[in-house]
């Protein structure tokens, strides 16, 4: 039923006033809506340069560590197989610590009989 209400002029005058405002004011909004989304787009540029940035970084990091892990465990490797080679060695002196004793004491005996037949 609105349609059938007559047109009165206050409203035609808001009207005509938004218009105007509109073409005066628009260009001056266009600038500075462009200017503000230009300024958003470059911090969102610094943003993700900076994100960028932080993960090579954590990415160097953690090739550093894994570089720092793999020297520490050719390290413990190289000693574990030097005490290795140590405990060989000791327990072929060992043997022939044991050999030579045995041969001492069969010596001993040797010289006891020896001493003991004259």
């Amino acid at each position: 039923m609105k349609l059938l209400k007559p047109v009165n002029s206050e409203n035609i005058l808001i009207g005509v006033g938004v218009a105007a405002l509109t073409y005066l004011l628009g260009p001056k909004i266009k600038r500075n809506a462009k200017s503000f989304t230009e300024k958003g787009r470059q911090g969102i540029r610094m943003a993700g340069d900076a994100a960028s940035e932080a993960i090579d970084d954590g990415k160097e990091k953690m090739a550093d560590i894994f570089d720092d892990m793999e020297n520490e465990y050719s390290s413990i490797h190289s000693e574990n197989d030097e005490l290795t080679m140590l405990y060989d060695e000791l327990e072929a002196d060992r043997e022939q610590l044991n050999e030579l004793t045995g041969l001492v004491y069969d010596l001993k005996e040797e010289i006891a009989n020896l001493k003991n037949y004259q």
